[in-house]
């Protein structure tokens, strides 16, 4: 069986901003922030562990609050960071076709049950055109942020689905209205 990556991410329905100076540009949505760290930490077989692929930037942006979770493989894809420096020891690639090569390699592959991808905008745009991703999960934020990154156009290739433990209603949390949506590849 193929691993299959899934996209998680949350944007602007407008301008499709997701993120301004290394932050979410909009205020702290706890739903959201619940409904992103269970999708990507969840795993039905608990030998397995989760892989996370992300951008130096993503990593570094998120890094300030997180803490080593041995359910999940880290790899960060950047040239310039250097690992043996950070304390929580990501995997660093060069390009996302190495983050790829290393998630899928036999001896990841293995003990792996996801392959989430995280960010940043470069990342996504690479997922999206990758044969092996197959789901986005959305949520669409119903309002406009300035934004220094934006998620890019996927509807070509996506097609809005359903899933069962998806609920798409129309939410609100700090004057913000937002809605998860999930996307299957044509």
């Amino acid at each position: 069986m193929s691993l299959e990556m899934k996209i998680m991410v949350a944007m602007c329905d407008g301008n499709r901003g997701f993120g301004k100076n290394g932050r979410l540009p909009w205020p702290r949505l706890k739903e959201d922030v619940d409904y992103y760290l269970n999708k990507v930490k969840h795993r039905n077989n608990p030998e397995k562990k989760n892989v996370h692929i992300q951008g130096r930037k993503t990593w570094q942006g998120s890094h300030r609050s997180r803490t080593s979770d041995h359910n999940q493989i880290q790899i960060v894809i950047s040239s310039s960071l250097d690992a043996s420096k950070d304390p929580l020891h990501p995997i660093v690639v060069p390009s996302f076709e190495e983050a790829v090569k290393v998630a899928t390699s036999p001896e990841v592959k293995s003990q792996v049950e996801s392959i989430w991808i995280i960010g940043g905008q470069r990342v996504y745009e690479a997922a999206i055109s990758h044969p092996l991703c197959k789901r986005i999960y959305l949520t669409r934020i119903y309002k406009d942020f300035d934004s220094d990154v934006f998620f890019p156009s996927f509807e070509d290739a996506f097609t809005e689905s359903s899933d069962p433990e998806v609920d798409g209603t129309i939410r609100e949390d700090n004057g913000i209205q937002f809605r998860f949506e999930v996307y299957d590849r044509k």
